[in-house]
């Protein structure tokens, strides 16, 4: 039997179903982004948070980074997976300052896993990233 859509009924149901879960997926705030950056929770409120994760994947413990921790990265810093607070930990360690250029090999970000066990972000500590949009990204259990 043909209803008033031109099919039938359970198979207009079933279609507008999946049409609807497509569309709510896309505007779910714990699939299009698992994490948010705050401001309030830094511990200098000079820093712009938020700009750290133009450079490498964000991890929690970038709060804890001062303006003047923040000003060791030069302004031509490299875009790689290394959170802020471990390129700021690194160049202290080496005596480097902010003008002197640094490439961060491979390597590093597998010292960076040995040591801290991988990105905390909420409390939880994950250890894959992505790029998305020129910017490395921590693959969070909503992202799977």
């Amino acid at each position: 039997m043909i209803s008033q859509y031109g099919t039938r009924p359970g198979l207009f149901f079933r279609r507008a179903l999946i049409y609807l879960t497509a569309f709510s997926a896309c505007f779910n705030p714990a699939i299009s982004n698992a994490y948010e950056i705050v401001q309030s929770r830094g511990v200098d409120q000079r820093v712009d948070y938020e700009k750290l994760a133009n450079i490498g994947a964000w991890d929690d413990r970038n709060y804890s980074l001062t303006l003047e921790d923040v000003r060791l990265l030069s302004e031509n810093e490299p875009v790689s997976p290394l959170p802020a607070f471990y390129r700021v930990k690194l160049k202290r360690e080496a005596g480097l300052r902010a003008d002197m250029p640094v490439e961060y090999n491979r390597s590093q970000l597998n010292h960076f896993l040995q040591e801290y066990g991988g990105f905390e972000v909420n409390g939880k500590i994950y250890r894959q990233t992505r790029m998305k949009n020129g910017k490395y990204e921590v693959i969070t259990e909503e992202d799977r």
